[in-house]
């Protein structure tokens, strides 16, 4: 547990934890429970949130009975991999979220020269799962996996969370108010309104119309400071 704490103690919002990891023959490799248990607990012991990379669905079961606030990524399989309304129903019993990462999918199985109907299939999987998660009411968090993956574009991740069913506001709240209140900073972050932080986004078009444009920044502010274009920077002349 020392280092859950040293990550703690050293400024980090989360800790996330590997409780199934995929091997190279195609196992998986599961994290004791007790550890899984005992990480999560120091976390919530210090008022931050624990993460949990499933993998697979003995790997949600796992982070479920663990009592982790966040399952990161949807989840593959060697066949048709479906969350019924038994797991759906302890995801939400727990106040679970989701950060489906449905654009991480494609982009790892070409990396394994999958056919191109493996893949699409794989993907259909996961948005599948996303789609009876949300319906239920289950709290989905916005993320693509960026960093790991060298396409920082996150267009296809919005085009696959509107395949799911998500509205147009279900995907804004995934990216504002959801995660505001995961961290229970809403009364900082999330909205626009007098007194709360000036995080903004400033986007070319309304995404309400087509929802590649949550994916077109114009400008962006943390704190009333623009980050993004820097200062000195200048458009080029069209």
């Amino acid at each position: 547990m020392q280092d859950v704490r040293d990550n703690l103690s050293r400024g980090a919002d989360a800790t996330k934890l590997f409780v199934a990891t995929p091997q190279l023959d195609q196992s998986v490799k599961y994290m004791p429970p007790d550890i899984v248990q005992a990480a999560t607990r120091e976390t919530h012991r210090r008022g931050r949130l624990t993460f949990a990379h499933p993998t697979d669905i003995p790997g949600i079961r796992a982070s479920l009975a663990a009592g982790v606030d966040v399952l990161v990524h949807t989840t593959l399989g060697n066949s048709k991999t479906e969350w019924d309304a038994t797991l759906i129903q302890a995801m939400i019993a727990r106040d679970v979220a989701v950060v489906p990462t449905l654009k991480l999918w494609p982009y790892e199985l070409k990396k394994g020269r999958l056919p191109e109907r493996v893949i699409e299939l794989a993907t259909g999987d996961a948005i599948e799962q996303l789609r009876v998660f949300a319906e239920a009411g289950g709290q989905v968090l916005f993320g693509t996996d960026v960093g790991y993956m060298s396409e920082y574009d996150p267009t296809d991740e919005y085009i696959y969370m509107l395949r799911a069913g998500l509205t147009f506001e279900q995907i804004l709240a995934s990216l504002t108010t959801a995660p505001a209140g995961r961290w229970k900073e809403s009364d900082r972050r999330g909205r626009l309104a007098a007194g709360l932080d000036a995080d903004l986004v400033v986007l070319e078009a309304d995404p309400a119309s087509d929802i590649r444009n949550f994916a077109k920044p114009r400008c962006v502010f943390r704190a009333g400071q623009r980050i993004y274009p820097l200062a000195d920077y200048r458009a080029p002349r069209v």
